[in-house]
């Protein structure tokens, strides 16, 4: 979520390394937020590096509700975590005891987002993989919220974990669940409520090690993290956390034979031994909001944060106590670090966002050495999703559904940019030869289709004779490499302007428009016209004034200046 809350879905990572939070580092396995080497990346696979709309889709598939959870993985079942209202109103008596203060918890100056008057559902679907039928979906909680979540997601945020045989779910404060992979629950644990800064919500992943599951707890109560005997239920452990509200998800490593949970927060970034909690090593120099994970590679831990500064620490492991400004920061960069996605170990390179920008930068993972910093992807309009990447392939899908190939390197290449035409927000995952997106209200199963044949235009998308047009400009709008049209529709024709976007095989399959029928604008041209490098566009109008309308980072077209 990972996700801010609403995110951090969305958010993650880098290559394989000795991480043990995988279950099964299987080619058909994405058994955890972050895949079989919890960090983003597969050791195989060849998924497709084209595909639009109506191209390489296996199968497309509307999902009830609301959630930016990563699709989980384990052979032929995908299981998803959604939130829905059920439309009934809560009474006032149930509102009111919702809303008891939480015991420990600091004032929030400010909130944000409205509290909840309607009950919701927290379910858990099991879909087959191979078709995209649902195979069982359960309901884990229904209850009335006692608090808000972010306006960009709802309040399934955080992802499952599975070792094949069970499924692990963090509700945060609607419990940690263990459920059959037939869809039988086995136990569930009631943690207490979260109160989040601003309300924003919950969203930190479970992770899994033998027989213990791990669950962080950061909120502005008395924050903690808790071991829980995956089996039972029962705690193991529990240390608390002098931390404030994150959303982060556990990171566990083995290093000369110890093996470590690694938690970052806004004060600390700590390291708990996984037998008994007992704190390893912690290093300070956070930023507020932590929402990126950490990930390990090279000996090191590498962790960031991008809200209200910058932020990012390779940390040597080896070392005990307070790391903070010791010989155990191998390197440091404190710009264009991200604040919802979270970082990309490949291939000896470390990669991350500018904030939520897509913006991308490139280290040398061993010094530190800048190989480039906040190079703009075009066709990329904000990003919300953490990368992923297996042999010489990254992916990258920003906020509008356009999900940028890029070939690791010291230069930035992108190879190309594929539309899907839908938001999205959660991380996405690679099992063999398919790639799974989460989209704001479909899941997409990607793969090669084996006859591939051109995509037919739509009646109401194909462009319109030039009889019916007074400018017609051919420009590439959207940075993916394709020829697109940009057409003003004329003096004498009422309706918006429009832009048609090429799917990569010849055909139009969307279309943007901009402006309104009163515009009767007689010319359009392409322009960066701020310098954003997003493509602008400028119109002459007839009986309107002319304006410039502004590409924003939704990927639509805003009135600008006049």
């Amino acid at each position: 979520m990972r996700i801010f809350p609403f995110i951090i879905t969305g958010l993650i990572l880098f290559c394989p390394t000795p991480s043990l939070q995988a279950a099964n580092p299987a080619a058909n396995q994405w058994p955890t937020w972050r895949g079989p080497n919890a960090n983003g990346t597969v050791t195989h696979g060849n998924p497709p590096i084209q595909w639009s709309a109506t191209q390489n889709i296996k199968w497309k598939v509307k999902i009830p509700g609301s959630g930016s959870s990563t699709p989980i993985i384990w052979d032929h079942r995908l299981f998803l975590l959604l939130a829905e209202s059920t439309g009934i109103q809560a009474s006032d008596e149930a509102i009111a005891k919702t809303r008891v203060k939480i015991e420990g918890s600091k004032p929030l100056s400010v909130v944000v987002n409205p509290e909840p008057k309607l009950v919701h559902r927290f379910d858990v679907l099991c879909i087959d993989r191979r078709t995209g039928k649902f195979l069982w979906r359960k309901t884990v909680r229904e209850e009335l919220p006692h608090e808000g979540h972010h306006r960009d997601h709802g309040y399934a945020s955080s992802s499952p974990v599975t070792d094949g045989q069970h499924l692990y779910i963090n509700y945060g404060s609607r419990g940690v669940h263990c459920y059959t992979l037939e869809g039988k629950r086995v136990w569930s644990r009631d943690l207490g409520k979260m109160t989040t800064r601003r309300h924003y919500g919950e969203g930190s992943s479970p992770v899994l090690h033998g027989n213990t599951l791990i669950v962080n707890w950061d909120h502005e109560g008395q924050s903690f993290i808790v071991a829980l005997n995956k089996l039972t239920g029962k705690t193991i452990w529990k240390a608390n956390r002098d931390e404030v509200t994150s959303w982060a998800t556990p990171l566990i490593v083995q290093h000369d034979g110890q093996t470590q949970v690694v938690v970052s927060g806004t004060h600390r970034v700590r390291s708990y031994d996984i037998q008994d909690g007992t704190v390893l090593w912690a290093c300070g120099g956070q930023t507020v909001n932590v929402i990126p994970s950490p990930v390990y590679g090279l000996g090191m831990v590498y962790v960031a944060s991008g809200y209200r500064g910058r932020a990012m620490y390779a940390i040597q492991l080896g070392h005990e106590g307070d790391l903070t400004g010791t010989k155990a920061i191998a390197w440091e960069v404190h710009r264009s670090t991200p604040y919802i996605p979270s970082l990309l170990l490949h291939q000896e390179k470390v990669y991350f966002f500018s904030a939520n920008q897509a913006r991308l930068s490139c280290y040398d993972a061993h010094d530190g050495k800048a190989n480039y910093v906040g190079e703009p992807i075009k066709g990329l309009y904000g990003v919300y999703a953490s990368p992923i990447a297996v042999g010489d392939r990254i992916y990258v899908t920003g906020r509008s559904g356009n999900t940028a190939i890029i070939s690791p390197g010291p230069k930035l290449n992108v190879e190309r940019v594929n539309r899907l035409g839908e938001d999205v927000d959660a991380s996405p995952a690679i099992v063999g030869n398919e790639l799974y997106i989460r989209g704001r209200t479909h899941l997409y199963c990607i793969a090669e289709e084996k006859t591939s044949t051109p995509a037919a235009s739509t009646p109401d998308k194909a462009v319109p004779p030039a009889e019916l047009t007074a400018s017609v400009e051919i420009n590439d709008l959207d940075g993916d490499g394709d020829l697109d049209v940009l057409v003003a529709n004329g003096r004498h024709w009422g309706g918006p302007n429009r832009a048609y976007f090429n799917n990569g095989k010849g055909a139009f399959s969307q279309m943007i428009p901009f402006g309104t029928g009163k515009d009767r604008s007689y010319a359009a041209r392409a322009i960066d016209y701020n310098g954003d490098g997003l493509v602008d566009i400028a119109v002459a109008n007839d009986r309107q004034q002319s304006r410039v309308y502004l590409k924003n980072l939704r990927g639509n077209y805003a009135p600008g200046p006049a």
